[in-house]
């Protein structure tokens, strides 16, 4: 970034900071369209995924028995039975992804400590850098000599 010849003499403390030191620009729920959009997404495919499991339900009512090493279940509808395994293959699922989020939780966090300690840093140094003195024109334009003044 280029720095204007004013803000490196004077130290202006309003000039402009390098791109790193920025905060993010951040825009409120009520302002953001694809949260928006993304929940209603959401919202259908949950209607349209509730009525084929109903569906599903009403086609698959035929009894069928579970065996699974020394455990077996009286017949039940083969509808609940693959809906329970899929179930239980979510869950499975969610066990297996937990560990690699709690990481990068742990890692987004440090991350957002190291940036506001950061700025922190900027503040001091921007608090701590002396201010040039801004004069209106017209009090120039006071001090000048007559012939100076156009």
């Amino acid at each position: 970034m280029d720095w204007p010849a004013s803000c490196i003499a004077g130290g202006v403390s309003d000039a402009p900071t390098p791109r790193s030191y920025r905060p993010a620009p951040t825009m409120g729920r009520e302002g953001a369209i694809m949260p928006k959009l993304i929940s209603k997404l959401v919202a259908v495919a949950a209607l349209i995924l509730g009525a084929a499991l109903a569906l599903f339900g009403a086609q698959n009512q035929d009894r069928v028995a579970l065996h699974f090493l020394w455990f077996s279940s009286r017949p039940l509808p083969a509808s609940l039975a693959i809906l329970a395994a899929a179930l239980l293959g979510v869950l499975i699922g969610v066990l297996l992804m937990l560990p690699g989020r709690i990481v990068i939780g742990h890692t987004a966090r440090g991350l957002r400590r190291d940036v506001a300690r950061r700025d922190e840093q900027v503040a001091r140094v921007s608090a701590s850098t002396p201010t040039a003195e801004i004069v209106r024109t017209e009090e120039i334009e006071d001090t000048l000599p007559e012939e100076a003044r156009r």
